[in-house]
């Protein structure tokens, strides 16, 4: 069990310490300063001597029968990503977060995001398997993943939704992926020193929307040119605009420079249907409108 503490300023290392010196199979890696979830994964990966990694928040905690379930599936079947249930609490409701999966099907396609965020039939995107969390990987596998990332990029401080771009690069890297009918983790949406806690904090809004558009820049110019890469982008400025349409009348013009031409490159891109380019314009004109009317 690996800690990586990115510079906390609580007692979480003198409780990690105490714990560590009745079971050396724990280790604490502190990092100098404060890095943000992407690098500090990528730290504990790079420490990780087992043949799988479960990534765990550190708010959150796994459920064993699961676990031991998944790992029992994954060494048999020699599957690169197991997914498994998680229960969710939210404040006062607790619930089981379990999409209309096909446990009877493992997915075999080396462009696995084209199933998991597009559907040819509806042309539209999915959120099944955005968390890291409710995942058991082959290290090799998450190895590669933040090889295709990059150092440059890792060592960005990005404070909100860095979970899409390892999923990606997993996901591009995977060749083959499993539900399985079992509950592994236990997830707190409702702590408010979690990230998603961000998104009530207004005056951390251009922080937030850099951090997110930073996300779809580095998508879109590291991915291939091909339309399931670009429309992953497209996703994700329609799932961010619905995430954060309350903070866009806090952006600053320098944010908004930015936004703006992420969202350009998009619409200009050779790759990208004619109907999806409308929706990108679409959000582009009511993030400008969203900041007028607060000028106003």
């Amino acid at each position: 069990m690996i800690f990586v503490d990115d510079f906390s300023e609580d007692n979480s290392t003198k409780i990690i310490k105490k714990i560590k010196e009745k079971d050396k199979r724990i280790k604490l890696i502190k990092n100098r300063k404060n890095m943000g979830a992407l690098y500090s994964r990528y730290i504990g990966e790079l420490n990780a001597k087992g043949e799988y990694i479960i990534f765990i928040d550190c708010d959150d905690f796994v459920m064993k029968n699961g676990i031991f379930a998944s790992y029992k599936y994954i060494k048999k079947n020699n599957i690169d990503i197991i997914q498994f249930h998680t229960v969710r609490q939210d404040k006062n409701l607790i619930f089981i977060s379990n999409s209309s999966y096909n446990y009877e099907k493992t997915i075999f396609q080396p462009y696995l995001s084209y199933v998991h965020y597009y559907d040819i039939e509806t042309k539209k995107g999915a959120e099944n398997n955005y968390g890291l969390w409710n995942k058991l990987i082959k290290k090799a596998i998450v190895r590669k993943a933040f090889e295709w990332i990059g150092e440059k990029f890792l060592k960005k401080n990005i404070i909100m939704n860095n979970n899409c771009i390892i999923l990606f690069s997993l996901l591009r890297n995977a060749n083959s992926y499993k539900y399985i009918d079992e509950i592994g983790y236990y997830y707190y949406s409702s702590n408010k020193n979690s990230a998603s806690s961000y998104w009530k904090n207004y005056q951390k809004s251009n922080k937030i929307l850099h951090s997110l558009f930073t996300n779809i820049k580095f998508l879109y110019e590291k991915t291939d040119n091909t339309y399931l890469d670009k429309y992953f982008c497209i996703y994700l400025v329609q799932k961010y605009y619905n995430l954060s349409k309350k903070l866009f009348k806090y952006l600053n013009d320098k944010e908004l420079i930015f936004i703006t031409k992420i969202l350009n490159k998009l619409i200009d891109s050779d790759y990208i249907s004619i109907e999806d380019k409308s929706s990108i314009i679409i959000v582009k004109e009511l993030i400008i409108k969203h900041v007028e009317s607060h000028e106003d």
